[in-house]
This record gives structure tokens, sequence and C-alpha cells, in this order.
């Protein structure tokens, strides 16, 4: 029968590089040391491998589609989990900025209520008059100074709420 290197059994078998190498080291295959030091395999072996894998308890020595033959089964589940952290940290920050616009927004549209509840009859007339101006003039706007500390507020509120998601803040 053909010999194959212990990289190209593992590729052919789906078998990881690492627990081939354990297998022959604990003589459950046998394999041919070659003079550069690496292994040659038995395509026979191929049968014995296969049933070596479906005896094992812990399937994670199976080499999954895009895993590389080297990577222990250790440093993939690390990884595994480095993965699942990120992804549940992305999940709270676009939380977080959900929470935060929604609280922008409703910021927002108190200042524009209790900037037209405070403002005299006249001032409504004048706004009420400029077409394209929703917008009261900056002496009216900060004349009471219960709008400018609104408004204060919501300046605040929105520089917050684009800082946040950027850890500026």
């Amino acid at each position: 029968m053909a010999k194959v290197s212990l990289n190209q059994a593992a590729k052919d078998t789906e078998v990881s590089l690492p627990t081939l190498s354990r297998w022959r080291k604990a003589g459950k295959i046998t394999a041919e040391k070659t003079s550069s030091g690496g292994y040659l395999i038995d395509t026979a072996e191929y049968d014995r491998i296969l049933e070596l894998r479906k005896q094992s308890p812990n399937m994670k020595h199976i080499v999954k589609e895009g895993m590389k033959n080297n990577a222990t089964p250790v440093e993939t589940e690390l990884l595994r989990f480095q993965l699942e952290g990120m992804e549940q940290r992305l999940r709270d920050r676009e939380i977080v900025m959900s929470d935060l616009r929604q609280e922008r927004d409703d910021w927002k549209q108190q200042a524009q209520t209790l900037l037209l509840q405070h403002q005299t009859p006249q001032e409504n007339v004048n706004n009420n008059s400029k077409i394209h101006d929703d917008i009261p003039s900056s002496t009216s706007l900060f004349h009471t100074p219960l709008i400018g500390h609104i408004l204060l507020l919501l300046i605040i509120g929105l520089l917050i709420g684009y800082l946040l998601p950027y850890g500026i803040i």
C-alpha cells in the first residue's frame, strides 16, 4: 500500500495532526520515521484511524471545516470562548447605544416641549410667522434661564450619546 505523511493522513481522515501524533506515540497507530524526522503512515492504517475516531468520547479532534490541521482542541476551544465573549460585548454595546439614542430623543422632545410652554404669546406669533425658521432667535432663546438650562442638558445628552459608544467617556 501507499505511504503518506502524517499531515496528509490528517487531512484525508479529518483528524487533527496533534491527535494523530498522540495516537502514534500511544501505539494506537503505526508510522515509520523518515530520515528528515517526519513520519510516514501506511494508508492501510486509515481504517484503524477511522475506528479510533468513532470510539473517541471527545470528538473535538475532528477537523471542522476551515480549521487548520495544526490547531489543538484547547486552542480551538479558547478561540471559540473568546469569540463568544466578543459577540456578547457587541450585543451589550448595541443595547446601550439603543438606550442612549432613546434617552437622547426623549431629552430632545422634552426640551422642545418646555421651550414651547415657556414662550410668550408674542414669541409664538413671531415664530409662527417665520415659515422656515423653527428655532427662536438667540435673544429670546436664552432670555429665560430655564430654557438655557434645558438646551445645555440637551447638548450634554447629545454629546454623551455620540461619545459613549467610542469609549471616550
